[in-house]
């Protein structure tokens, strides 16, 4: 599995923290073609990990880091995201 450094969902700062998941999942179940658990678990269990302020440049369209990115990956794998896919196979 493949997450885009590039998505970020989100263009304002004025969305609370409950929408700014909700964006998330909507864009992930979209972009990546991910199954509504799947991104509900695949964003959960990421913004367990972030405060507000580390959510705070998501919001404004900051991309997504290496260590973010690495971070997901493994979250992905834990929320079943890529484990049952055909070797080579992207999801973009």
């Amino acid at each position: 599995m493949v997450l885009a450094g590039s998505l970020t969902a989100c263009g304002a700062t004025s969305y609370s923290r409950h929408q700014v998941r909700d964006r998330f999942v909507s864009t992930w179940q979209r972009e990546l073609q991910l199954s509504a658990t799947q991104a509900q678990c695949l964003v959960d269990r990421w913004f367990a990990h972030l405060s507000d302020a580390e959510l705070a440049p998501l919001t404004r369209g900051a991309a997504l880091t290496d260590a973010e990115l690495a971070v997901l990956g493994q979250l992905a794998l834990d929320c079943g995201i890529g484990a049952n896919q055909t070797p080579g196979a992207q999801v973009a």
